[in-house]
């Protein structure tokens, strides 16, 4: 499985977001960078029921490269953001109900 920390700390970081009540349901997105490739949270999956198997990868060109899900629909901002700053290493789009 490719970029295999990477997944499990989308599903760890995700559950915190849950927990902590920054996200309900699929609400928002997560990505983390790893050189020409990135793991990105997937479409319609719920951060309490996503497993590390259920994280995209993808490269810079937004091409699925491991993965059996749809990534987030978010996708384009996370490598814009991603291809513009090189010091980027992770980012996070929530939905906060308190926003």
């Amino acid at each position: 499985m490719m970029l295999e920390s990477a997944r499990y700390e989308i599903v760890l970081f995700g559950r915190k977001l849950l927990e902590s009540g920054l996200v309900t349901g699929t609400g928002g997105n997560l990505s983390v960078r790893s050189g020409r490739f990135a793991a990105l949270s997937p479409s319609g999956v719920e951060y309490g029921l996503m497993k590390p198997e259920d994280v995209v990868v993808v490269d810079m060109d937004g091409r699925v490269k491991d993965g059996r899900l749809k990534p987030t629909s978010e996708m384009s901002l996370h490598l814009a953001l991603y291809l513009s700053r090189p010091d980027i290493a992770a980012v996070v789009h929530t939905h906060s109900p308190y926003a």
